[in-house]
């Protein structure tokens, strides 16, 4: 054989040889990545998932449901309630520490409260309230005065922050008709809001300066707005400040002596 038969030769050689190395490659990687496949583990679906918990009326809820639902908060689960809204671990606690009060359960109410003191978020005033409640039951006066200062604070710290710097309606959320029991052994205590709270716990002179800061607003703002014929002052209602303005004062003069715990 010549050498250019030769080179003929290699040429078709190197041509059939070409896509058989390709396709080897290919089917190779293939099976290679089948294996890998295989060897993965299977994505089981996760029962150790709890379900979510129905949406509860923390008022009304039964006792079992309120644990459930504390358990679940206090893991990071959100909590919601029968009209749609966030309810927090301290929330739940309060409501849960309710049913214990009024049954004289002390200890199990301060039990479903711990963690109360040491939390930092503005939102467990509701908690220092009922363990406040605890405190004065137990005889510890003293503290319970603190507790019900800190929870009037963190109230009002909500508030301000709700309002948004505007004194009027601050003073529209600060207002309340109702009055203020003899002591933490009222459960309407927590419906008072934090001017009675305040009261309550000797700082009955804090509550009525915070009174005298927003009559003043509320007084020049009914005053410049006279005849306006939108009937409106700042977007509110004249008439609902003129009531804001009404029960802010009363609260004043119901107020004119500091009222400690019995």
């Amino acid at each position: 054989m010549n050498g250019f038969a030769q080179d003929n030769l290699m040429t078709l050689l190197r041509i059939g040889i070409l896509p058989i190395l390709l396709i080897t490659i290919y089917l190779r990687n293939r099976s290679a990545r089948r294996w890998k496949r295989a060897q993965a583990p299977v994505n089981a679906p996760d029962t150790s998932r709890k379900p979510p918990l129905p949406p509860l009326d923390p008022d009304t809820a039964a006792e079992a449901a309120l644990r459930a639902a504390l358990a679940r908060s206090i893991e990071g689960e959100g909590i919601t309630s029968h009209r749609g809204a966030a309810l927090t671990r301290w929330q739940l606690a309060a409501a849960l520490a309710d049913r214990m009060l009024a049954e004289g359960r002390h200890a199990e109410a301060e039990d479903a409260l711990q963690g109360a003191q040491a939390a930092a978020d503005a939102g467990r005033w509701p908690a220092l309230l009922r363990l406040a409640r605890v405190r004065a039951d137990n005889g510890q006066r003293d503290t319970a005065r603190t507790l019900l200062s800190q929870a009037a604070e963190l109230r009002l710290t909500e508030m301000r922050t709700a309002s948004r710097g505007d004194p009027l309606h601050f003073a529209e959320l600060l207002a309340h008709d109702k009055p203020i029991p003899r002591d933490l052994h009222d459960p309407t205590l927590v419906h008072i809001g934090p001017l009675g709270w305040l009261v309550l716990s000797g700082r009955g002179d804090d509550s009525r300066a915070l009174i005298d800061t927003l009559l003043a607003p509320l007084d020049r703002a009914l005053a410049e707005s006279a005849g306006d014929p939108t009937g409106k002052v700042d977007g509110f209602p004249r008439a609902l400040l003129h009531d804001v303005r009404d029960r802010l004062a009363a609260a004043r003069m119901a107020d004119t002596g500091d009222r400690h715990l019995t």
